[in-house]
């Protein structure tokens, strides 16, 4: 008390216009306290007082926002917040995926028993049909590829299939286009990594 008024008493001894500059600082840090400072603890007590839950999506993502368990719309890259309990953001991963599968025994065109093995690399394009069609994205994306690489291999010779790579990846590209998109996927690539020869097409010998 004692402090405030001597500061007081030192203020009015103070010239004038010295004074008036001093209370015009005071009124800016108390305008900056009224728009600045206020509002923000305002926003911290309400984030504090509902719990909001923040979710950050990235610019290789994108989310799903559930309002109620409703879908409401797909959200882009950004910053969220929702009621924890009422809104809640599921994120989809939108980079290309790679991954690698096995054939079981398959029968080429001209007779050939072979295995192979591929390299795949899809991407989801559709963030809704990827939720809403399957539970699991990316085993749906395997079996798919899987099932339909004995339908490619079999409209191809032996021949074809070991040297006509090109060719075995737009068979696949198309047998595949129909079921990836009702997933709300896209096969990009398909590349065969292996190749093992179960029975010569020519010779019907055991390799």
């Amino acid at each position: 008390m004692a402090r405030a008024v001597v500061l007081k008493l030192y203020i009015d001894a103070m010239p004038y216009g010295s004074r008036a500059v001093l209370y015009t600082i005071f009124e800016l840090m108390l305008l900056m306290i009224a728009v600045i400072v206020v509002p923000s603890l305002l926003a911290l007590g309400i984030l504090y007082l509902f719990n909001l839950k923040h979710v950050t999506v990235f610019d290789y993502e994108a989310a799903l926002k559930y309002v109620r368990g409703r879908l409401k719309r797909v959200c882009g890259p950004g910053s969220y917040w929702g009621l924890p309990g009422l809104v809640v953001y599921e994120k989809v991963e939108m980079r290309p995926q790679l991954d690698f599968l096995r054939s079981e025994q398959i029968r080429t065109h001209d007779g050939a028993m072979i295995k192979i093995g591929c390299q795949i690399l899809y991407q989801v394009v559709d963030p809704v049909a990827s939720k809403m069609a399957v539970r699991h994205f990316v085993s749906a994306v395997r079996l798919v590829v899987r099932n339909s690489i004995p339908e490619a291999a079999a409209a191809m010779s032996l021949d074809e299939i070991a040297h006509g790579h090109d060719a075995f990846h737009e068979r696949m590209i198309r047998k595949t286009a129909d079921r990836m998109k009702y997933l709300g996927g896209r096969l990009i690539s398909v590349q065969i990594v292996e190749m093992r020869i179960i029975r010569n097409a020519i010779a019907g010998k055991k390799d």
